[in-house]
């Protein structure tokens, strides 16, 4: 199946794309996702994003729903991921 995954900061400059299309196989989850971006990005991505364990501002979204790398959510054909991190001020 395929999934476009969309970045924002930190990890549009550490992948160096706004965004791209990825191939995973049928009942592929968010963390078997994730996991695939952190050996391609290496261990600054992984830190942020890589694992269940993750940097834990760093939020995943699917159509408006906030995905959970614990939960192990099952993607689907043509899923459009946003992987970012909130930014507060004040």
């Amino acid at each position: 199946m395929k999934i476009t995954i969309i970045y924002f900061e930190p990890f549009l400059s550490l992948t160096q794309k706004r965004e791209e299309e990825v191939t995973l196989e049928e009942g592929a989850t968010i963390n078997k996702m994730a996991s695939l971006l952190a050996r391609q990005y290496g261990e600054e991505f992984r830190k942020f994003a890589g694992h269940k364990d993750t940097y834990p501002a760093t939020v995943f979204f699917r159509e408006g729903e906030t995905l959970n790398l614990a939960r192990e959510t099952i993607l689907k054909n043509g899923d459009r991921i946003v992987i970012a991190m909130p930014v507060g001020g004040g």
